[in-house]
């Protein structure tokens, strides 16, 4: 899949929000089907570069068109578009783009490993998110619902809440 095909599937799911759009405005919760089509469209490959699997060729070869995505989605259903570009955002802000760790005192070997299995999760289809503004917190990570659950295998936990 690469980024045209991708503008090119959510321009469908988007005309499909577009004439929902009055049943939409009257909505006090996000669908997850909403993002199951994103994530079918190909969107969260957007986020991971080519050598990992994506479509993401960095910034000046795929942020337009990544821009354009959301921008469609925003015409469409403005809620969907916002939660959508925070994926894009926090896989851009964490630093996960870089070549090298942002920090010269890192384990470049951990960081790259961890690189990986974050490219890794959204090629699986998991999305990336902010929790500080989860509804009913103020911005407080600490007031979140959400629970983790430590997973069987790999000492990894699993995040769930409203918005996670």
């Amino acid at each position: 899949m690469d980024n045209q095909t991708i503008l090119t599937n959510i321009k469908g799911g988007a005309d499909r929000f577009a004439r929902q759009r009055h049943e939409r405005q009257l909505r006090r919760q996000l669908d997850p089907h909403d993002f199951d089509q994103l994530r079918t469209a190909g969107f969260l490959l957007t986020t991971v570069p080519v050598a990992n699997g994506g479509t993401w060729q960095g910034r000046t070869r795929s942020l337009r068109t990544l821009c354009e995505m959301l921008r469609v989605l925003a015409h469409a259903d403005s809620s969907v578009a916002l939660v959508a570009s925070m994926h894009p955002a926090v896989m851009s802000s964490a630093g996960w783009y870089a070549e090298r760790p942002p920090m010269l005192t890192m384990d470049a070997d951990a960081w790259e490993a961890q690189r990986r299995w974050v490219f890794q999760t959204a090629c699986e289809g998991h999305w990336w998110g902010t929790i500080v503004s989860e509804p009913g917190t103020g911005g407080d990570p600490a007031r979140s619902k959400a629970t983790a659950r430590l997973m069987p295998a790999g000492g990894r936990y699993l995040i769930s809440g409203q918005k996670h």
